[in-house]
């Protein structure tokens, strides 16, 4: 083993040893990419920030603002609905329509938090709409948006299962009148 004191580098006119040389070669890429990340997250949790806030002021298209079309969509728990679905438009046609043909006023989403880390966005939020035969249709979700290229690639769901199954159990789409 070459002993430090005789292992030496200039730089920019000062001797270093070669384990400071080491920690300026590899600290200089992670600072950069320690920036990007910061300003990747801040870029994702503005995207989904603004989703949310659109679709709470009344207006559609949620789904195309924060997926690719090709993202899959986990819905955690039990029965019929939990699952992957493979994309956009399988969500929507499976699990989302499914909700709105049954509500005659939409779900109005109110968050409670957003978190993000690295290229995760988790949104804590609640939404309340009106059913056709004039209940409320109140649920709770925690929604994990992983973000690539300011959409979300893979989103993994939670929410009351319990509650969308009587949704979908105690409505017919045909009680509505869209």
């Amino acid at each position: 083993m070459i002993p430090v004191r005789h292992a030496n580098l200039f730089f920019g006119g000062i001797r270093l040893c070669i384990p400071v040389a080491v920690l300026l070669a590899v600290s200089a890429p992670i600072a950069v990419w320690a920036n990007q990340t910061a300003g990747d997250e801040q870029a994702n949790r503005e995207v989904i920030t603004a989703a949310f806030e659109r679709w709470a002021a009344g207006g559609t298209g949620f789904y195309q603002d924060v997926l690719w079309p090709d993202a899959s969509w986990t819905i955690m728990g039990s029965g019929w609905a939990a699952r992957t679905y493979s994309s956009r438009d399988d969500l929507i046609a499976r699990s989302v329509r499914p909700v709105t043909e049954r509500l005659k006023v939409p779900i109005k989403p109110a968050v409670t938090k957003i978190w993000t880390e690295d290229d995760a966005v988790v949104v804590l939020w609640s939404g309340v709409g009106i059913t056709c035969n004039d209940k409320t249709y109140k649920n709770d979700y925690v929604w994990i948006f992983y973000m690539q290229n300011k959409k979300a690639v893979r989103v993994t769901a939670f929410l009351d299962l319990a509650a969308y199954y009587e949704l979908i159990r105690q409505v017919r789409p045909e009680q509505c009148s869209h």
